[in-house]
């Protein structure tokens, strides 16, 4: 990456006055994934720089995911940068050959844990999200059998009592382990309205 490359302006004003709420700075040290990042946001900002919320009503993807596929510490999944980049008018088959590449540039780099970036390695009471795979370990034989159940049915039921970890085998287990667009759908009060509107090749 050049030095020339400046972030998106973050700080546009909502009406009555108020900033809206800057994005992290991004680290520019020209890497791939940076780049990746660099370039979600810039998309996001040609697209009229709509709020992560209002793109999360979109792609179906919560804000928090969305936020993080363009923070730069780590390459989200295909599912969450290809509905990023479809809510954002991007060329989709563009940004999957890219993915690709990136994905291939990062795996080809030496694990070096970043000191400052380590986190707890639990959520606590919370689901696990799609850009916590990482962190979702020890569960490899349930969603083995998770992408089996989904690859040899059409529809595919995950049931449990409440706080059982259903929610976070899904989106931190199966979608990063599926290989094709996911969408990761939140029905509401109408979900067969929903549906209509996704075009993806698994619903979760």
């Amino acid at each position: 990456m050049s030095a020339g490359h400046q972030e998106p302006d973050n700080r546009r004003r909502r009406p009555g006055g108020h900033m809206p709420r800057a994005e992290r700075p991004l680290d520019l040290d020209g890497s791939a994934l940076g780049e990746f990042a660099f370039d979600l946001r810039r998309l996001r900002e040609k697209a009229g720089r709509p709020t992560y919320r209002a793109l999360a009503a979109q792609a179906h993807f919560s804000s928090t995911t969305l936020s993080d596929a363009a923070g730069g510490k780590r390459l989200p999944s295909l599912a969450v940068t290809l509905a990023f980049v479809r809510c954002c008018g991007g060329d989709v088959e563009e940004w999957e050959q890219r993915w690709h590449a990136v994905r291939a540039e990062v795996e080809a780099q030496p694990a070096t844990p970043d000191a400052a970036d380590t986190g707890a390695p639990y959520v606590g009471l919370a689901s696990y999200e799609v850009a916590d795979a990482d962190r979702y370990v020890g569960r490899e034989q349930l969603v083995a059998d998770l992408v089996a159940r989904v690859g040899r049915q059409r529809f595919t039921a995950v049931f449990g009592p409440s706080g059982s970890g259903k929610s976070s085998a899904l989106r931190a287990g199966l979608i990063p382990a599926l290989a094709g667009d996911t969408a990761l759908l939140t029905p509401g009060p109408n979900p067969v309205a929903a549906l209509a509107g996704i075009d993806a090749e698994t619903v979760v």
